[in-house]
């Protein structure tokens, strides 16, 4: 298929066509003119002779233009083309094949396009997919990537196909990136994709898509594959993706190493800036494979070589984004490289001089004249706040504190108020809560520029400041008060609720309160809530403001403000002027009339309300006030609730046990008034499914018992690579081993994406052995002999049967080639047998032996027969002396070998171990008799690593 050239150049029909419609400005010669066209395209495509494929590109192509220019709205008009779509889309010309998709791209929004078309859309998606022409396959690429989210047909379909394309090694680099884009639609549309697969191919799948971050010098492919890797990390499964953690940084250290790569890099540079895009892409994959507080680093076993390879990275970033440099768009573009490794940064385990020193340096930036640059210094100094904490927020507190107050006087942009208001709020503590809520009251009455929604949120945030952080019940409401003056609406009434509750249940408050409310409540204008607050508790305790007002200027007060409420607060108003007349009974004609006037009110609730206060008044009249004192005694306390209290952890306030807490405890809050959460982690490692479903590599068994018997030697070799290994142990901590895996590339081709892992049996519930990778390997091995090592160290911290040992998994591409193994490591309980120091005589070890039995009996006594052919004494002893046991030099007992040493481990302490192998006389076995000092599995586990080693 040769690529068009030109393609809209040479359909010179419809260039006159748009022209046309472009020339009619007017709507209704414009509609005409497209009715006229509709109608020719009807007639052409109604020939009996039929149309070649230039007419029938060129129809198709004035439809979609069609669309496009009616904003959609002739869908139905165009359906009579889609026949015509699918004759451009079995043509073998790449300019009518790409029109046929691109018009099926835009009408395929269209659920009425879809359920017609869908099946032969399916159908010849699934013959270019398959098809040797590239072009072909790049356009149902295309279109996959396009609309593959609009049905779970494509995915159920075309997932196999694609992922075909994705992992072949005879894949084009161009087919490459296009297959990943549209995978991940799929998969994003349908993660069942994955996820239904069985653990074994589902790993196995992922594993191939991730050697593809082995073509790191394709950059394109990169910009592909992250994306992909991300969301498979985040939603499928992270496990198979931790091991990518070095080659990644590696990858970043590339991009950030230099300023300037070379000549073919170019269309991946951005104003000077090398691979911005790609470094983004990185960072956001590293983000989800390690957790804030660093947990992934250590069970994914990350070595201090990658970790300082990534703090170089960020290193870089900041000296970049810190030269000078007069660009702006240069400037921009370092910048955001800049905040986009400072925010990974907070997650390297930084020591509290370098958060110190970040944040100093990003409190810099607050005053830049770039909007963008700041609301990312605000956005990343909140992340850090809450990510490092202590150390970030102190620093700030003691040198910027101020500075950000001024800026929130001073900022008229909504969204950095809204980072400079969460940013106060993280930095708020019990040292300097008053000052920060003065200031943020400050803000909410002064400030021009803040929106509905957002002086909102400043309320909540300030209410939640409060009930947090006071410690001092006079502040507490007058605070509150201030904050209900602010004219906003606060959602369910909390605050002016909070605030009665208090001064209900501290007396010392009520007139305190009650004098303050009086001064608002003669405001020309009240927040309702406001009025809410006042009508309860000066109604309840008016008596106590006699010297400062009267009840008859509360009636008054209360009348004004009725017309001026909702009818919920005019019911309290009512409900007010009651508890007034109970106060002061001369004010009955004034209250009667009051609610006489509102029994002919349109709401049901004010009218029986008015009524049966009207009752209520006109029966103490005609007795006395007697009923009136019982129906209104006065409010209690409010009940308890012990566990909800907020106030009952301040010592000055343990009183208010009655109140309840509205908000959690955290210490922040977001813009949308929820508690603020970290990011989420991925999914953690802490169980054993992982160790359980792999699948070992067939001929792992001969490693594993060079392993046992051997320091060093061949664990695995093919036609491609070879396994060296190499073990050394301390002999004063012989529970702890350091062993070194070379991979040695034996085969004529460059070995790429090499990442290894370890994968112990369980990370957490007191594991029997645990890891420390002190070195990764490198991604790349030379061509002949080329070799890298990946070192780590291993501590038994108890005994364990050699069925759980440890398992190397490693992956790589050699020649387009996939390869992995998974591969089981031969250390045992047996590897930590201390080096021998004297022999042991034949006289000493029958008397341990004795000692042993007369303390455990059989409790520590395991026996068991395997099969050796071709075995003698000599050799027996020679093996176990290779293992670590000390032999017993003897020739009096024939036939029998003997052997003891000590087994060492981290938390268990150390255990005597003998052995007494004996050859039996019939079928070439050995009998093992085994004795620990311990009373449990030990003796046996040493049994089975025993079989393994003698055992042919």
């Amino acid at each position: 298929m040769a690529l068009g050239q030109n393609q809209q150049n040479n359909m010179k029909g419809l260039q006159l066509f748009i022209a046309d419609l472009r020339a009619n400005q007017k709507t209704k010669e414009h509609a005409r003119r497209i009715q006229t066209e509709l109608q020719n395209i009807r007639t052409q495509f109604t020939q009996k002779s039929g149309l070649n494929g230039y007419q029938r590109k060129k129809y198709v192509a004035k439809m979609a233009y069609i669309y496009i220019t009616t904003n959609a709205g002739m869908v139905p008009e165009l359906l009579f083309g889609l026949d015509q779509c699918f004759q451009l889309l079995k043509s073998s010309n790449f300019s009518e094949k790409w029109i046929g998709y691109m018009t099926l791209e835009l009408l395929f929004n269209h659920a009425v396009v879809r359920n017609s078309v869908l099946e032969k859309t399916i159908s010849c998606l699934k013959l270019d997919l398959s098809s040797g022409d590239a072009n072909a396959v790049s356009l149902a690429l295309n279109f996959v990537g396009i609309v593959g989210n609009r049905d779970e047909i494509f995915a159920d379909n075309l997932s196999e196909t694609i992922f075909g394309i994705l992992r072949s090694p005879v894949s084009s680099a161009i087919l490459k990136r296009k297959a990943c884009l549209a995978f991940l639609t799929l998969i994003r549309y349908k993660p069942q994709i994955l996820t239904n697969l069985e653990d074994n191919k589902r790993t196995l799948w992922i594993e191939r898509i991730t050697t593809l971050l082995g073509d790191e010098n394709d950059h394109g492919l990169l910009l592909s594959l992250l994306p992909l890797l991300e969301f498979i990390a985040r939603e499928i499964d992270v496990n198979p993706c931790l091991r990518l953690i070095p080659q990644l940084a590696e990858i970043l250290h590339e991009c950030l190493s230099k300023k300037q790569n070379s000549a073919n890099d170019a269309d991946y540079q951005f104003s000077g800036v090398s691979n911005p895009w790609i470094v983004g892409n990185c960072v956001s994959l590293l983000q989800v494979l390690v957790s804030d507080n660093g947990e992934n680093l250590i069970g994914s076993n990350i070595d201090q070589q990658t970790l300082g390879k990534l703090r170089v990275c960020v290193s870089h970033a900041v000296s970049f984004a810190l030269a000078s440099d007069a660009n702006p768009v240069t400037k921009n573009a370092q910048y955001s490289v800049m905040f986009t490794m400072l925010g990974f940064a907070c997650k390297l385990d930084p020591t509290n001089e370098a958060i110190s020193n970040s944040v100093t340096g990003l409190c810099e930036l607050m005053t830049s004249n770039d909007l963008n640059t700041r609301y990312s210094t605000f956005d990343l100094l909140i992340k850090i706040c809450k990510v490092n904490g202590t150390t970030a927020i102190k620093t700030i507190q003691n040198e910027h504190l101020t500075r950000l107050v001024d800026m929130l006087k001073r900022e008229s942009d909504v969204t950095l108020l809204r980072k400079i208001i969460d940013l106060l709020v993280i930095l708020t503590d019990v040292s300097n809560f008053k000052f920060v809520v003065q200031e943020l009251l400050s803000a909410l009455e002064a400030h021009k520029s803040m929106d509905f929604a957002l002086r909102e949120d400043l309320s909540f945030q300030i209410e939640r400041l409060i009930e947090l952080h006071a410690d001092d019940l006079n502040w507490f409401v007058l605070s509150s008060l201030r904050l209900l003056s602010s004219n906003t609406s606060i959602k369910n009434d909390h605050v002016w609720k909070r605030i009665c509750q208090i001064v209900v249940n501290n007396e010392p408050l009520h007139k305190l309160a009650c004098e303050h409310l009086i001064d608002y409540l003669h405001a020309p204008n009240v927040a309702e809530s406001l009025v809410k607050a006042g009508v309860f508790l000066l109604a309840e305790y008016a008596s106590l403001v006699n010297d400062k007002v009267s009840a008859g200027d509360l009636f008054n007060l209360f009348t004004e403000k009725y017309f001026q409420v909702s009818n919920l607060t005019k019911a309290m108003i009512l409900t007010g002027m009651l508890k007034l007349y109970h106060v002061e009974p001369q004010l009955s004609s004034v209250v009667v009339k009051f609610f006489q006037l509102e029994l002919n009110s349109f709401d049901v609730i004010l009218q029986t309300r008015s009524y049966e206060y009207l009752k209520i008044i006109q029966y103490s009249k005609m007795n006395d006030m007697t009923f009136i004192d019982k129906l209104l005694p006065g409010m209690p306390p409010f009940a308890s609730s012990k566990d909800t209290d907020i106030m009952s952890k301040l010592p000055k306030t343990q009183e208010l046990l009655s109140l309840e807490q509205p908000f959690t405890s955290g210490n922040t809050v977001d813009s949308n008034n929820k508690p603020a959460s970290l990011p989420t982690p991925p999914r953690s490692r802490k169980n054993n499914k992982l160790y359980h479903s792999q699948q070992l590599t067939p001929g792992w068994e001969s490693g594993f018992k060079r392993m046992l018997i051997h320091t060093q030697g061949v664990f695995y070799q093919d036609t491609l690579v070879s396994v060296l290994f190499r073990v050394e142990t301390k002999e004063e901590q012989p529970s702890t081993s350091k062993i070194t895996f070379t991979y040695v590339n034996k085969s004529d081709w460059e070995i790429t994406g090499l990442s290894c892992e370890i994968i112990p049996l369980r990370a957490d519930n007191n594991p029997p052995y645990v890891l420390q990778v002190l070195q990764s390997p490198d991604s790349k091995l030379a061509p002949s002999n080329g070799r890298t090592s990946y070192t780590f160290e291993i501590t038994t911290r108890f005994p364990f049967p050699q069925e759980h040992a440890s398992l190397l998994s490693s992956q790589f591409k050699c020649g387009g080639q996939y390869c992995s193994h998974r591969l089981k490591i031969g250390y045992t309980i047996l590897s930590t047998l201390s080096p021998r120091i004297s022999e042991i005589k034949l006289a000493q070890f029958v008397q341990r032996w004795k000692s042993i039995g007369d303390s455990l009996g059989k409790a520590g006594e395991h026996v068991d027969v395997v099969e050796c052919q071709h075995t003698n004494l000599q050799k027996l002893m020679k093996t176990m002396s290779k293992v670590g046991f000390d032999v017993v030099q003897q020739s009096s007992i024939p036939n029998i070998a003997f052997a003891g040493g000590i087994l060492h481990t981290k938390s268990d302490g150390n255990y005597g171990c003998l052995l007494k192998l004996r050859l039996l006389d019939s079928d070439d076995k050995v009998q093992i008799t085994c004795k620990t000092t311990s009373s449990g599995d030990l003796s046996r586990f040493v049994i089975n690593c025993i079989k393994k080693v003698v055992e042919e």
